[in-house]
């Protein structure tokens, strides 16, 4: 009677998420996040293809090597996240099946556009060291 009683208060919860629009709490449940390191590969429109590690936290924000952060949410597939700082970045697109692999396009407050994708290293933090792009992933020119 008392696991009948939880599983139903476990699916009844799960449900009402669903209905509510609770996409984070689903999402942990589901275990469908991006939490983890993540190497960007990104290319500016006019400039060469940059890239930059960040590690995409559960609390939904995010840093990069390079100490740019922001905010990200995922809502099914559909990926977003958006830096706080240089050209105050957005990135659109798309999750893979597998959880490993995201690309999609950017565009920052200047309205330069360009286009991105990205692949899980590890499932924890695990910083690299990787060179320099002559326009950030943040839309900041160095």
């Amino acid at each position: 009677m008392k696991k009948r009683t939880i599983l139903l208060a476990v699916v009844v919860l799960s449900f009402a998420m669903l209905l509510s629009g609770c996409d984070f709490l689903l999402q942990l449940l589901l275990g469908n996040d991006l939490s983890g390191t993540w190497e960007l590969t990104f290319t500016w429109e006019g400039y060469s293809a940059g890239t930059e590690e960040m590690y995409f936290d559960e609390d939904g924000t995010f840093t990069t090597y390079s100490d740019d952060y922001g905010e990200w949410e995922l809502d099914g597939d559909d990926v977003w996240f958006q830096f706080s700082v240089g050209g105050y970045a957005a990135y659109t697109g798309t999750l893979n099946s597998d959880g490993d692999y995201m690309s999609g396009t950017m565009i920052d407050v200047d309205y330069d556009e360009g286009t991105w994708y990205a692949e899980k290293i590890s499932d924890v933090y695990a910083p690299r060291s990787l060179a320099k792009p002559a326009k950030s992933a943040a839309g900041l020119e160095k």
